[in-house]
């Protein structure tokens, strides 16, 4: 579909080109006021000043999933598709992969859809996260929300550790619930003494 993108996690670069001919190529069917315009916008927000004349093979992983993110961008498409964009970059290059994407999306009206298995990137950069097992959408949710108030154990489980209290536990702390189980993360349980 025309209006929807999609980066492979091969980028799909041309080799044997630079990172300026890679962009431009990318917004043949423009004009050359739009393309230099855009060039130098996609530039900016994917922090690819710096190396607009070096060639494909000079550069990193980062600058080339950066680039490649930056070409699937200059149409300006509607749906972005993103299959687990950081999960290959060190901790510096995942940053500025984060600043680049939230820019884009503050400045281009694409909607980006990104698969992921690490929740730390779905709090950082989500608005609404779509729950996957087995195949099977559980929630679909803003991420506060899906991890304070999981609709099921298993979307539970997915953001990290967290306590079942069962029918039996409830009643032995005298908690009534109608949902027949309570879940709750460590950091929700305080211990007292019965001096406090």
């Amino acid at each position: 579909h025309e209006e929807i993108k999609y980066m492979a996690q091969d980028f799909k670069l041309l080799h044997r080109r630079t990172v300026l001919e890679n962009l431009t190529e990318a917004l043949l069917a423009f004009n050359d006021s739009f393309t230099e315009e855009k060039v130098q916008q996609l530039t900016n927000i994917f922090r690819l000043q710096t190396i607009l004349d070096y060639p494909i093979e000079q550069l990193s992983g980062g600058e080339k999933q950066r680039l490649s993110m930056a070409r699937a961008m200059a149409t300006e498409p509607q749906v972005l598709l993103l299959d687990e964009p950081f999960t290959q970059l060190d901790q510096l290059n995942r940053s500025t992969l984060f600043d680049a994407l939230r820019a884009a999306n503050q400045e281009l009206s694409t909607t980006i859809v990104f698969i992921t298995h690490q929740t730390d990137e779905i709090f950082q950069l989500a608005d609404r996260v779509g729950v996957l097992v087995k195949m099977n959408l559980k929630q679909i949710d803003t991420p506060e929300k899906v991890f304070l108030q999981p609709n099921n154990l298993e979307t539970a489980e997915l953001f990290g550790k967290i306590n079942v209290f069962n029918e039996q536990l409830l009643d032995a702390f005298h908690i009534d619930s109608k949902k027949g189980l309570i879940g709750l993360r460590p950091y929700h349980l305080k211990i007292r003494t019965k001096s406090q």
